[in-house]
């Protein structure tokens, strides 16, 4: 995912599409989220979880057919945000 995978960066308006930052326990929480029926995670910027969730669900839903996935937001704007970040997601460019 974090090769291929794009994040949006809209503070930056040169290069707004950068690839998921190699943390660590993103490889943890894809553990558990495999292993998990239910998983919560405290939202925060710098821990990313909100583009981490969107990707690891976009992932699981384009591989792992018959599968949804559903945002469950506190609102319909963050759920269609969520929506717009798989879009991101999936955004190849060439010049990589």
């Amino acid at each position: 995912m974090r090769q291929w995978t794009k994040t949006d960066d809209e503070d930056d308006t040169v290069t707004p599409h950068k690839h998921l930052p190699d943390y660590p326990y993103f490889d943890e929480l894809h553990k558990v989220f495999m292993e998990e029926d239910k998983l919560f995670i405290k939202k925060s910027r710098t821990v990313m979880a909100t583009w981490w969730a969107c990707g690891e669900c976009l992932h699981y839903v384009m591989t792992l057919q018959p599968a949804t996935c559903i945002f469950w937001c506190p609102d319909q704007d963050r759920a269609e945000k969520c929506i717009d970040y798989c879009k991101v997601h999936t955004l190849r460019h060439h010049s990589d």
